[in-house]
C-alpha cells in the first residue's frame, strides 16, 4: 500500500488498520452514582464509504456533545472494505461467507451497550443511533434488520469476487487491502457513476437484511417503533452533477417534495418524524459563527435523544432550553404540510420545500 498522507494519518490518529478492530469508546459526563438518573445514550456510526475511518479519529471526538448535552456517547469500530462487506452468494453459501459482517459488528456493539451501558451512567432504554454518510446508510439498514429492532429507540440519519476463498484467507490484512484498492479502482474505471469508496457496501441478503429499506417501509415491516430524525444536505453531491449529467432535468419538472418525502409520510403514520435540510456550510468559511451553529446542532440532537422530540423542554439535563437559536424555532414533525427545518445559523421552518427550492 502507498503511505498514508501525513494529514490523513493525523486525522486517523496514526492508528494501524487491522481486522481485529471490534472495540468501542464510551464518553460520559458522569459515572453512575446512587440516586443519579440514568442518561440518554447516543450511539455513533462513523462514515467513510464503508472502507475508511474509525470511531476514534479526531473528526468524531464527542467531548462537546457529552458535556453540553448531558448524554452518554458511544463510538464504535466495525469491519470495513472486504473484511466487512465481502460476499458471493453465487459461489459460497452464507454459512461459509455470511456477508454484511460490518453490520453484524454494529449489532454486536449495540448488544454490548444494552448489557453494559448502565455502568457508565447510561440508560439502555433510551439509545439513539446517529451517523453520517455510510453511517447514515447503516442506520437505515438497521431500521430494516429485525434482529436489531429491540436495541435502540430512536435514530438520527445524516461486492467483490476474490475467486479463491481459501487463498484469500491465507493472505495478510495488507494483501487484502491492496487487492481491495485495485478492485475498487477497476470498478470505478468501468463504471464512472459509481461513487468512490462505495463499491463495497451493505446488501439485502434475505437473512440479516430481508429487503431494501424503502420496500420495508412500503410494507410496514421496518422498525415502526423507532423515532426518526433525518434529512439531507443542500446541494448534496452537487459537485458531481455536471460531471455525469451535463443536461440535468429542470427542477420545475420534478416533484421535489414527493421525491424527498414519500418515505417520511408513511413513517409519520407510526411515529413523529422530523425532517431537516442542512444548509450551513455551502460557501461558508470555517470561521466566525461555526461554534454558534455547532451548539444549535448539538442542542437539537441531544434534545431528540432525551425526549424523542427536538424541541427543548424544561427540566432537562443540559443547556438547550437557554439557546435562543433553538427555542425561537419550533421544529414541526412531518405531516400533511410536509414541514422541513432549514438548518442554518438562523434556522427556519419550510412549510413547502418544493416551493423554496424553486425560488432559488
Amino acid at each position: 500500500m502507498s503511505p498514508v498522507p501525513t494529514a490523513l494519518a493525523m486525522i486517523k490518529n496514526v492508528a494501524p488498520e487491522d481486522e481485529d478492530c471490534l472495540t468501542l469508546n464510551v464518553y460520559t459526563p458522569s459515572l453512575k452514582s446512587d440516586g443519579m438518573a440514568p442518561l440518554p445514550v447516543m450511539f455513533y456510526i462513523h462514515g467513510g464509504g464503508f472502507s475508511n475511518f474509525s470511531g476514534s479519529i479526531m473528526l468524531f471526538e464527542p467531548g462537546n456533545l457529552v458535556s453540553r448535552g448531558g448524554v452518554v456517547v458511544v463510538t464504535i469500530n466495525y469491519r470495513l472494505g472486504l473484511f466487512g462487506w465481502f460476499e458471493n452468494a453465487n459461489t459460497w453459501s452464507r454459512s461459509t461467507v455470511p456477508g454484511n459482517q460490518g453490520l453484524r459488528d454494529q449489532i454486536l456493539a449495540l448488544q454490548w451497550v444494552q448489557n453494559n451501558i448502565t455502568a457508565f451512567g447510561g440508560d439502555p432504554n433510551r439509545a439513539t443511533l446517529f451517523g453520517e454518510s455510510s453511517g447514515g446508510h447503516s442506520i437505515r439498514v438497521l431500521l430494516s434488520a429485525p434482529s436489531a429492532f429491540g436495541l435502540y429507540h430512536s435514530v438520527i440519519s445524516e461486492s467483490c469476487d476474490l475467486g479463491d476463498l481459501t487463498c484469500a484467507r491465507r493472505k495478510s490484512t495488507n494483501d487484502i487491502l491492496e487487492a481491495s484498492m485495485i478492485a475498487e479502482q477497476k470498478v470505478l474505471e468501468d463504471d464512472p457513476w459509481t461513487t468512490f469508496r462505495l463499491v463495497l457496501r451493505l446488501a439485502a441478503d434475505g437473512d440479516l437484511i430481508p429487503d431494501d429499506f424503502s420496500a420495508r417501509v412500503n410494507t410496514e415491516k421496518y422498525n415502526t417503533k423507532a423515532n426518526v430524525l433525518w434529512g439531507a444536505t443542500k446541494d448534496e453531491a452537487g459537485f458531481y452533477l455536471s460531471l455525469f449529467f451535463p443536461n440535468p432535468i429542470p427542477i420545475a419538472n420534478t416533484n421535489i417534495s414527493d421525491a424527498l418525502g414519500y418515505l417520511s409520510r408513511q413513517m409519520a403514520t407510526h411515529k413523529p418524524t422530523y425532517n431537516y435540510r442542512f444548509s450551513r456550510g455551502r460557501d461558508t468559511p470555517l470561521v466566525g459563527d461555526d461554534a454558534r451553529f455547532s451548539r444549535q446542532v448539538i442542542d437539537r440532537l441531544t434534545t431528540f435523544a432525551k425526549t424523542r422530540d427536538p424541541n427543548p423542554q424544561s427540566g432537562l439535563v443540559g443547556v438547550e432550553s437557554k439557546n435562543e437559536d433553538v427555542t425561537n424555532v419550533k421544529w414541526e414533525p412531518y405531516g400533511a404540510e410536509n414541514p422541513v427545518l432549514d438548518l442554518n445559523l438562523k434556522s427556519r421552518m419550510l412549510e413547502n420545500l418544493e416551493a423554496d427550492l424553486l425560488s432559488i
